[in-house]
């Protein structure tokens, strides 16, 4: 009788749900839960047009979330845009004040300072603050995008003053570290400003390899999707990169 008793205490023991210690708060987990990761349907995509065939093929297979972008020279297109997620790239070709006027005359609420051929971090980083202030002020959003590399050395002097930093990860998107680079960069600079935004770029012709395949850079955004607010696909204008960038899109918009 009384080894039926053990025995029957044991089983209820075993049948009992094993209790996990929670995660301290405040610390990040080291390895992201399933649910936490996003696939490439989920993940906010976009790229920048150039004709109205681009314009047609977004409208085709564009989720909710991605989002359509234009140069000065081609706003015209976004008439046709089926998506309010809209933004306007500029540079030296016009300034900012010209930009602003554009992109309220087009219902564009985001505005895009593609800055990079500059003298040095502390001349880019006052002409980000002028520009910020006056996209902000004409009640837009800003983004801000200089090249990977002045980023990745000198993010603390432009995180503060952007709503979203343009990470261009082009120039790395071949090297073996490339998905561990991209996630402890953009976790630096949330740190500084937790309500930032980062746009990651991936490339259909990156200088590592200007004819990657499209599975190379599904793969690329597969696995930094759980860590960019969006993923920007960068092509030229050539017909090959161009279907290679549609392969992407649409193959993302399945999976």
């Amino acid at each position: 009788m009384i080894l039926l008793l053990i025995i029957l205490v044991g089983i209820s023991v075993l049948a009992q749900p094993i209790t996990r210690l929670s995660p301290i708060p405040g610390l990040p987990s080291k390895t992201p839960t399933p649910s936490s990761k996003k696939n490439t349907r989920q993940v906010s995509l976009g790229f920048k047009v150039a004709s109205t065939e681009q314009v047609d093929f977004f409208n085709q297979y564009a989720q909710p979330q991605d989002a359509i972008a234009v140069g000065i020279k081609e706003i015209s297109l976004l008439k046709n845009a089926k998506t309010q997620n809209k933004s306007l790239i500029y540079g030296s070709e016009i300034s900012t004040d010209e930009a602003i006027t554009a992109a309220k005359a087009n219902n564009i609420q985001v505005v895009f300072f593609n800055k990079e051929k500059t003298r040095s971090a502390e001349e880019l980083a006052q002409a980000e603050k002028e520009a910020y202030r006056k996209v902000k002020a004409a009640g837009l959003t800003f983004g801000f995008a200089p090249t990977g590399r002045m980023l990745a050395t000198y993010y603390q002097s432009f995180v503060y003053d952007a709503d979203i930093i343009g990470y261009q990860t082009q120039s790395i998107q071949t090297e073996p570290n490339y998905d561990q680079t991209v996630r402890d960069l953009i976790g630096k600079m949330k740190a500084l400003n937790p309500k930032l935004q980062v746009f990651v770029q991936v490339s259909v012709n990156p200088p590592g390899d200007r004819i990657i395949t499209a599975d190379k850079v599904i793969a690329n955004i597969r696995n930094i999707a759980d860590v960019a607010d969006q993923i920007k696909i960068f092509f030229n204008q050539q017909p090959d990169r161009v279907a290679v960038m549609k392969e992407v899109f649409k193959n993302a918009r399945s999976n």
